[in-house]
């Protein structure tokens, strides 16, 4: 058994398991939250006859293909690979990586796809043989399990990516459209310009100025008036 941080040992703890044969019961391959891959022939013997790491984090799902000696792998930091438990090479990484943890990963027994799910509400489908990402769903929730449908084909997968498509370039039409909208409101609205201080300053003295001019001419026509009278005064006398 593994040991843990200090050193002990500690019991194995499995989190899934999967016959490699529906036929066959007697070989079945399990995976641990010390991210071992285990395959165990009962006929053989209770230990296991091959154990290998996957990464550093907990197995959460392991599927069998119908070959036999392939088997899909997930874990809990969202990675999911192809192994073949003969010998514990890996065969190759599927794109198109989760953000969450795996919980189910289900191989169909007649089409060349696989799907898996997990903590990130994503119901993803791949291709077997190029490991290449056919269709991601979100579906709202976090997903532990999933099956095929008996009547599963192909076509289906192709048809959902053509409404996604749609779905897609019909939200992408209306952000455009409601954007033309919103700049041609802010053309039509009237620019309020706010004063800056320094002309609130410079009108305040214009005025001082304006004031201070009629007061001088004021005192202009008094002294005028005043003379004009003293003129008047002497003349008559």
């Amino acid at each position: 058994p593994p040991k843990d941080n200090l050193g002990i040992f500690t019991p194995t703890w499995f989190t899934c398991a999967a016959f490699l044969s529906n036929e066959d019961h007697r070989k079945f391959v399990t995976g641990t939250k010390s991210h071992q891959v285990r395959l165990y022939d009962v006929s053989a013997q209770r230990r296991p006859v091959l154990s290998f790491d996957f990464h550093e984090t907990a197995i959460t799902a392991i599927s069998e293909d119908p070959d036999g000696h392939t088997v899909y792998v997930g874990n809990a930091s969202a990675d999911l690979a192809a192994f073949d438990i003969r010998t514990g090479k890996l065969l190759g990484s599927f794109l198109g990586k989760c953000s969450g943890s795996i919980r189910s990963v289900v191989r169909h027994p007649q089409h060349q796809v696989i799907a898996s799910c997990g903590l990130d509400r994503y119901l993803r489908v791949y291709d077997v043989k190029t490991r290449q990402l056919i269709s991601a769903v979100f579906l709202k929730q976090h997903l532990t399990g999933l099956v095929f449908d008996s009547g599963f084909s192909g076509e289906e997968i192709a048809v959902a990516n053509t409404v996604v498509e749609a779905e897609t370039e019909e939200k992408m039409t209306i952000l455009e459209d409601d954007e033309e909208e919103d700049e041609d409101k802010t053309e039509e609205a009237p620019v309020k310009k706010r004063k800056s201080k320094k002309e609130k300053r410079s009108r305040d003295k214009v005025s001082e100025k304006g004031e201070e001019i009629d007061e001088v001419r004021n005192k202009k026509t008094r002294d005028h008036k005043k003379k004009t009278k003293k003129v008047k005064h002497t003349q008559e006398d």
